[in-house]
Parts: C-alpha cells; sequence; structure tokens
C-alpha cells in the first residue's frame, strides 16, 4: 500500500470516529431531555402480583392506589376494588363518584368512609365489591380523582383547563373471568341408556334405616347451625355503634385535631361535611355520599323520618359547605364553629326516640 492510500484511509478513520462520537452525545443529550418531567405531570405505573392487579399513580405530592383482587375469578364470584389516595394535609383530594356499575361489574357492596390522618399525611380508602356474569377479560375503567389546594376548591373541567389538570386519572384494571361451564363440551353430553341392572334388595331394609337415621342427624346440625346463627347475629347487632354515637365520636375528634386553630378552615369543612353525610346514610339509609346536596335534599322531602326543620337545618348546612368546597367562600373561624355547632345540633335532634328515652332515663 502506498503512502498516499495509507494518509487517506487514516483521515477516513478519524472522520468516522468523530462523527460517531458527535452521534453519542446527541442521543444521550435528547434522552435526559426526554425523560424529564414536570412535579405537576402524572407518572403511574400498572403492576399485577399473584393474586391481584394494582395501579399506582403520583400527581403534585398526592398518591393515588387502585388495587382489584383476585385478578382471576369465576362469572359471578366477587371482586373487591381499593382505591387509597394519601397526602398532604394542605391538600384536598375528591375521589371518584363510582355508580351501582362499573363498566361491565355491578356495584354490590361499597364503603367509602371520610379521609384519616397518617402521621403528617391524611389518607382515605374506598372499597367496592364487584360482580359480573361477562366473561373473558373484563375492564374495571380508569377512574378520576379531584385534587386542589387546601384554600381553593376541586375546579370543574372547562375548555382552557382539560379534565386532566386537576385529576389523577388511574388506569384501566383487567380481571380475567372464566365460564363456569367445563371447557370440554363433550362433558355435558348425556350418556346412552343402559340395559336393566339387577338388584339385590336382601339389606334394603337396613339401608332405609340407615338413610333415616342420616337424614336426622343432618336436620339435627342444620337446627343447630340456624340457632347459633341467630344467636350471633342478634349479638352483632346489639355491639354495633349507633350511628349517633359514631357521628358524635368523629366530631370530637375533628375538633381535637385542631385545624380550626391552624386556619386549615378548608379542610375543617370538607371533613365535617363528610361525617354529616356518612351519618345521614347509616341512620335514614339515603346515600348522602353519592349524590349531590340538591339531589339529596330532593330525596329527603320524601322520608318520613326528617322533619320539615330537620331538612331545613340541614340544607343550610350542606349548602355552606358547598359554598367552601366548590365557590372557593374562605369561611371566618366564627363560621366553622357554627357549622360544627349545627352538626352536633342536627345529629342530637335526629337520636332514635326510644335511644334518646333510654338515654335521658340514665341521666
Amino acid at each position: 500500500m502506498s503512502g498516499q492510500s495509507r494518509a487517506v484511509r487514516g483521515h477516513f478513520l478519524r472522520a468516522f470516529r468523530t462523527a460517531s462520537a458527535a452521534a453519542i452525545a446527541v442521543m444521550v443529550v435528547f434522552g435526559s431531555g426526554c425523560s424529564h418531567n414536570s412535579n405537576s405531570e402524572q407518572a403511574s405505573a400498572t403492576t399485577q402480583s399473584a393474586g391481584s392487579v394494582e395501579d399506582h399513580a403520583e400527581k403534585d405530592g398526592v398518591d393515588v392506589v387502585v388495587s382489584a383482587t383476585p385478578k382471576e375469578v369465576k362469572a359471578g364470584e366477587r371482586v373487591t376494588l381499593r382505591v387509597r389516595a394519601e397526602y398532604a394535609s394542605g391538600k384536598v383530594v375528591e375521589m371518584p363518584t363510582v355508580s351501582d356499575k362499573l363498566g361491565a361489574f355491578e356495584v354490590v357492596e361499597r364503603d367509602t368512609p371520610p379521609d384519616v390522618l397518617v402521621g403528617e399525611r391524611r389518607a382515605v380508602e374506598h372499597t367496592y365489591v364487584l360482580e359480573t356474569l361477562d366473561t373473558g377479560e373484563v375492564v374495571i375503567p380508569n377512574l378520576r380523582v379531584g385534587l386542589g389546594e387546601q384554600l381553593q376548591a376541586v375546579t370543574q373541567p372547562s375548555e382552557s383547563q382539560p379534565e386532566d389538570a386537576n385529576a389523577i386519572k388511574t388506569a384501566e384494571l383487567k380481571i380475567q373471568v372464566d365460564s363456569n361451564w367445563p371447557a370440554d363440551a363433550n362433558a355435558m353430553a348425556f350418556n346412552d341408556i343402559k340395559g336393566a341392572v339387577e338388584v339385590n334388595l336382601g339389606h334394603a331394609r337396613d339401608w332405609w334405616l340407615w338413610a333415616g337415621i342420616g337424614a336426622a342427624a343432618i336436620a339435627a346440625l342444620a337446627m343447630t347451625a340456624l340457632v347459633v346463627r341467630k344467636v350471633a347475629g342478634r349479638g352483632a347487632r346489639d355491639v354495633r355503634v349507633p350511628a349517633h354515637e359514631w357521628a358524635m365520636r368523629e366530631m370530637e375528634k375533628l375538633k381535637q385535631e385542631g385545624l380550626i386553630e391552624r386556619s386549615e378552615h378548608f379542610a375543617f369543612v370538607s371533613r365535617l361535611s363528610g361525617i354529616v353525610r356518612e351519618y345521614i346514610e347509616r341512620r335514614f339509609a339515603l346515600m348522602a355520599p353519592e349524590r349531590t346536596t340538591e339531589e339529596f335534599l330532593r330525596e329527603a322531602k320524601h322520608s318520613r323520618l326528617l322533619t320539615d326543620e330537620h331538612q331545613k337545618l340541614l340544607g343550610v348546612f350542606l349548602r355552606f359547605a358547598d359554598m367552601v368546597k366548590f365557590a372557593k367562600h374562605v369561611p371566618m373561624p366564627a363560621e366553622c364553629e357554627d357549622s360544627l355547632d349545627s352538626a352536633i345540633d342536627f345529629v342530637k335532634q335526629t337520636v332514635p326516640r326510644m335511644e334518646a328515652a333510654g338515654s335521658g332515663g340514665g341521666a
């Protein structure tokens, strides 16, 4: 090879190395730019374990976990859906509104307690029991968790501010629902009738005797189980905390937390409203937590347990709470204390007559 050829080859190799280094640098810069997310963007991940599937999402310091257990069921079997949110005390979280149907699933049971204080953060967990007769891969649709600040209501979506701007939107969860029919269709086929079979009746009388004794034993066990269940059920009902006692205890806890003294008025009114709505559901079997104020007040007019005076007192309280939660009204400390007094008066006035008479007699 001549000296001129070696020189050309050396120039070519140096140019190739320079171009490769520049390409790698561009890829590194581009990748680091794409991987940068601001705190206001939502980060989420869906995972699966041996018996459940869950989605974890985080945005603006609010952690939301949605899980479904089990992830594989037979048609008609139940699936438990849990929605849990953890956030700082200065935040306000609006949990998803779940109707009687969630995609192809029927909501057969629900538990939606108010939020609680866990260390320096707040936590709220709603639980739903689902059923479906559909088979295959059945989807639990995504849920929306609204976000807001302490003195700012959870804003509603608009054209200038899209739905996801002030919310966490969870991922869909897929549940495998298998049919109760056998996979082999021939297993359900009828067999041909066989010919006559000779039966030895020599010990038939003994078989009838033992069958009678077995039936009597089964009947005795069933009767015993029924009696035990009734007694246990009666005991469980006796120890259940009455709705008014639960509400008074929760309001006393809320008062002791000192939210008014720390000027966390929005959080105080939101918590108090949740306690009152939960009390209404426990006491009058009215689905107050799932309805707007106006929807609930229209339904309350048909209830014989709520007098006109009770409805008027309740309407004033709930509309005040809506002004704070949705109209950005900043209440004064005195207004918060008055709202607590109104809630306590409402609970005391709606105590069942027998329990009120019993407590009065004990005094």
